[in-house]
């Protein structure tokens, strides 16, 4: 294991949490939408989600490189700024990879801070993959994995970018896209 994904939203308080959905009902049916509640009344709820700051605590410790998936609609320069100040404040930066679904997001990223490193992701076939990376100025893209083929990868080493995979859940699919030549599995 080289690298964790993990995906951050944003609480009512402003308080980045590792958390994957936008609400809390699947796992603790609770309808409430992170967006409009605060840190401590998740707490309240469970104490099950930590905050950015304490896994970034974490990592460090271990030395495992994380890849940030970027969840939040609402308080986007909010969670940019909170974001970089963190990676900042634990001088972590090396061993990060910004990722979101809002390429806008990753091209602010980048002016802020051009020595992150970021990636587009996307669930669906782009007609030209490269063509969102640059848009966005990453490094980098994170795709579904069955959208992914040599063509695909070849193409963005060629022109310097990585490329990786997700939710690759099976041992004859990993050897698979390993022997393409993907750069990392998710």
């Amino acid at each position: 294991l080289d690298m964790i994904e993990i995906d951050i939203p944003m609480t009512k308080d402003e308080k980045i949490i590792v958390f994957h959905d936008y609400e809390l009902k699947r796992i603790f049916n609770n309808k409430s939408m992170i967006k409009d509640i605060s840190y401590t009344e998740i707490l309240d709820i469970t104490d099950k989600i930590p905050l950015l700051e304490n896994v970034l605590i974490l990592a460090k410790n271990s030395g495992i490189e994380l890849n940030i998936e970027i969840k939040e609609l609402y308080k986007i320069k909010e969670i940019t700024e909170q974001l970089l100040n963190l990676i900042k404040k634990y001088d972590y930066s090396e061993k990060i990879l910004i990722s979101s679904f809002d390429h806008t997001i990753l091209k602010e990223i980048k002016r802020l801070d051009n020595s992150l490193k970021t990636a587009v992701l996307t669930a669906s076939k782009p007609v030209d993959p490269i063509m969102l990376i640059k848009a966005a100025d990453a490094d980098g893209y994170n795709s579904i994995y069955y959208f992914v083929d040599e063509d695909v990868i070849n193409k963005c080493h060629a022109e310097g970018y990585f490329v990786n995979i997700w939710t690759v859940n099976s041992k004859k699919d990993i050897e698979k896209y390993r022997g393409m030549g993907v750069d990392g599995i998710i």
